[in-house]
């Protein structure tokens, strides 16, 4: 269910904003990627404003 392309991209540390993953996107959370230490917000796919409003500044990854 993770796409290896998207989570390569998260780092530890960061912030992140993942669209268009629903129903799925609880599965890049670092609670199911032990050793990792980072954040994830989920969102679903809006128009690009809106998602930036969304995320609020947060690192976005499709």
């Amino acid at each position: 269910m993770v796409k290896k392309e998207i989570f390569s991209q998260i780092k530890d540390g960061d912030q992140v904003c993942v669209v268009e993953k629903a129903p799925f996107s609880f599965f890049y959370n670092s609670y199911f990627h032990p050793g990792r230490d980072y954040s994830v917000r989920a969102e679903f796919n809006l128009e690009d404003e809106r998602m930036k409003d969304k995320c609020e500044g947060l690192k976005i990854l499709r």
